[in-house]
């Protein structure tokens, strides 16, 4: 007697990071729209203007490269006061 063989699916669903990843990119405008979205864009205006002013500076590429990296850490971690929490209340 020859055993059964499953076919594997042709869409394996996405491991539960991926879901989880997934659905906070689709919250991030509505995080967006009920935070302070003024004072979001202020700073994300400051952190680019700041960024093309290294960049145009005249220093040396690594120089600019790691004051754009600070600029950026910088945006990462103070921009999340500015977004609402998400609807179900999880971090």
């Amino acid at each position: 007697m020859n055993p059964i063989i499953i076919p594997p699916p042709a869409h394996p669903a996405p491991p539960l990071r991926t879901r989880a990843a997934l659905r906070a990119a689709r919250l991030v405008p509505a995080c967006i729209r009920h935070g302070r979205p003024g004072a979001l864009a202020l700073r994300t205006a400051a952190a680019l203007t700041l960024a093309e002013a290294a960049a145009l500076s005249g220093a040396g590429p690594a120089p600019v490269i790691g004051t754009v990296a600070g600029i950026a850490t910088w945006l990462a971690v103070t921009a999340r006061s500015d977004l609402a929490p998400p609807p179900d209340g999880t971090p």
